[in-house]
């Protein structure tokens, strides 16, 4: 398929400070935790270390604080390989991002995020952006920085003819109306997907319904991923249900931005639509069987391996 294209992911990034817990504490209790780990984390971070991890060269956009733990970030970043020169320390007073995540013994998590220095990426720091990306990119977005910068990225890459991965995690109103044309892959789980369309979406058939609409709203390539059953696509083409794989589940910390990731990176590699987002179901999946986010992700060595014994 030739050399791949290039990822860049517009984005934030923290200190990830994650802990497993027995149970989730009532209102003034104190519980003890165990396995506490500090690493980068951060939707767009974690997005551009799966892309990386996948193979896919890859630089990151982003904005960290002057202290150590923005030092912290650069460094890990770019030894995963990824491109920092655009990772950027704000003004001294406001520190890098933090996420304190609470891992329960089925594997899922709780997340209370502090923005920090994620909210000082500003629409006129990617104006930077045309001069980085050709029509060959795919620009990955999230909704952890601000919107106005969310909308002005978006604009600015798809008019270079970028294909563009907007991730609609956590929701935010992102003016969907004005960009969906611009959007070539939209990703959103279940309850964004709720949140977006007013709809319940908790079944496949719900799922198809919530991607459906939105897909007839303009955008290309709609994707509503389902956790452990999988994820529904709504494109040209119709609509299509993707079974979920049985694995066994350490830690789903991170596994919709592992999806993201290796979708960018699939297709940068020249994969066709379908195939990309299969390829990334069983990415995302794999990437549950270990704790923690970036710690946790394949290699592409080895979603090579897993592919083929699929199709085997």
């Amino acid at each position: 398929m030739g050399s791949a294209r290039q990822v860049v992911v517009v984005g934030s990034v923290n200190i990830d400070i994650s802990m497993r817990i027995k149970a989730v504490p009532a209102a003034g209790e104190t519980i003890f935790g165990t396995d506490a780990v500090s690493c980068v984390g951060g939707k767009g971070a974690n997005q551009a270390a799966a892309a990386a991890a996948c193979g896919a060269p890859t630089r990151f956009i982003a904005r960290v604080g002057a202290d150590d733990f923005g030092l912290t970030i650069r460094r890990q970043l770019g030894e995963r390989g990824i491109q920092v020169d655009t990772v950027l320390a704000v003004p001294p007073g406001t520190a890098s991002g933090l996420a304190l995540i609470c891992v329960e013994p089925d594997g899922q998590n709780r997340i209370v995020v502090v923005s920090g220095a994620n909210d000082l990426l500003r629409p006129e720091d990617v104006d930077s952006l045309p001069g980085l990306i050709d029509s060959g990119s795919i620009v990955v977005f999230q909704c952890e920085t601000p919107v106005p910068t969310v909308e002005r990225a978006i604009e600015l890459a798809a008019a270079k003819g970028a294909t563009v991965i907007l991730n609609l995690a956590p929701y935010r109103p992102v003016d969907l109306r004005g960009l969906a044309a611009k959007v070539d892959y939209l990703v959103v789980n279940e309850t964004e997907a709720a949140q977006l369309t007013g709809l319940t979406v908790e079944t496949i058939a719900q799922a198809t319904q919530c991607a459906t609409l939105q897909h007839a709203k303009g955008s290309e390539c709609v994707i509503v991923t389902l956790g452990a059953m999988g994820l529904v696509v709504a494109d040209e083409d119709g609509t299509e249900y993707v079974p979920g794989h049985k694995v066994a589940t350490v830690d789903t910390t991170g596994a919709g931005d592992a999806f993201v990731g290796c979708l960018a990176a699939e297709l940068a590699a020249g994969h066709a639509p379908l195939t990309a987002i299969k390829r990334a179901n069983l990415y995302a999946a794999m990437s549950t069987t270990r704790p923690g986010a970036q710690v946790s992700l394949p290699r592409r060595d080895e979603l090579d391996a897993a592919w083929s014994s699929l199709a085997g």
